[in-house]
């Protein structure tokens, strides 16, 4: 993705602070998601079930409040794609349109802290 003619000069701090968790949040929910139908699948002892739902449920509050956050901040997530191992995310906010690419290792690891993160209680 090039940049338009309307692309902010920069990108902000503030900015990134919200397309960056604005975009991930989603992935890590969905393998929580998935890992808690695995789980279950297997019938799995019910803490570990619990202790993935209280995680799931943690995420989704981080989740809203992010994407509220960024929707009272006039940001918007306009477009995301994978090309050759990065993310690209062509984002709207006051200053006009531009895009962020996030190497999908960034990606994992901002993935995996997050995980860590919820998981721990």
């Amino acid at each position: 993705m090039s940049a338009t003619r309307n692309s902010p000069a920069s990108i902000t701090a503030e900015v990134r602070n919200f397309i960056r968790p604005y975009t991930i949040l989603p992935m890590v929910k969905a393998a929580f998601e998935r890992d808690s139908q695995i789980f279950l699948s297997m019938h799995t002892l019910d803490p570990y079930v619990a202790w993935l739902t209280q995680a799931r449920e943690r995420l989704t509050q981080e989740e809203l409040m992010i994407k509220a956050q960024a929707h009272q901040s006039g940001i918007s997530i306009i477009e995301k794609q994978h090309i050759d191992g990065t993310l690209r995310i062509r984002y709207q906010c006051q200053a006009g349109i531009g895009d962020l690419a996030i190497p999908d290792a960034e990606v994992a690891e901002e993935a995996a802290d997050l995980m860590r993160r919820l998981l721990t209680f």
